[in-house]
């Protein structure tokens, strides 16, 4: 699982966001998310995404129940700090290879209407 999370922040208050995130990144690692990372956009300054992996759906399920009140509270700052702008936008993607997937024979029975 690919998650990414876009952000709109003011060049004022890239400092303060950083700082947020700094905080943030150890502790998504530490609740589970791997390879986070976060990157801005040359062509629009303001918008930034963080974005970090999961091995599964179940995984990325479990991140949640394991936020402390100080993880949360780190949410709710990002939260007043983009309610200038506009709300974080978050995407689950599925990573998939791009050559054929082998499938395996699958118990399902397929009847042909004629």
């Amino acid at each position: 699982m690919l998650v990414t999370t876009e952000y709109a922040i003011r060049e004022e208050d890239v400092d303060q966001f950083l700082e947020i995130m700094q905080k943030r990144r150890y502790a998504q690692s530490r609740i589970g998310a791997r390879q986070w990372t976060l990157t801005r956009d040359v062509q629009q300054p303001s918008r930034w995404v963080e974005s970090y992996r999961t091995p599964t759906w179940t995984d990325y399920h479990r991140l949640h129940h394991r936020l402390t009140e100080a993880d949360e509270e780190l949410g709710q700052a990002l939260l007043e700090l983009t309610a200038v702008t506009s709300p974080p936008r978050t995407n689950i993607l599925v990573e998939r290879p791009a050559g054929p997937v082998r499938r395996s024979h699958s118990p399902m029975v397929y009847i042909s209407h004629k």
